[in-house]
């Protein structure tokens, strides 16, 4: 599956924030999208494993996967050129 805008707008905040957790209604908020475009973005990262998130609550918490930047790159250039 190829990158679209949504899923690039919704891995902005990690990357430009690396140290941060998210919920899904901040990244909502921050991006400008539906929370089911976010919901299904979010899936997408957590997936490759770029995003990583945790339970809290009835709510999840979305952080970056503490992997090496050349990683992140890797699963990235991976995710779009196969």
């Amino acid at each position: 599956m190829r990158l679209n805008e949504s899923k690039v707008k919704v891995l902005k905040p990690f990357l430009d924030h690396p140290q941060e957790e998210f919920y899904l209604s901040q990244i909502k908020r921050q991006v400008g999208l539906s929370l089911d475009t976010v919901h299904r973005s979010l899936r997408f990262w957590k997936e490759k494993g770029v995003l990583r998130c945790r339970p809290v609550g009835r709510m999840k918490l979305y952080c970056l996967n503490r992997c090496e930047l050349t990683d992140i790159m890797r699963k990235l250039l991976e995710v779009e050129y196969g």
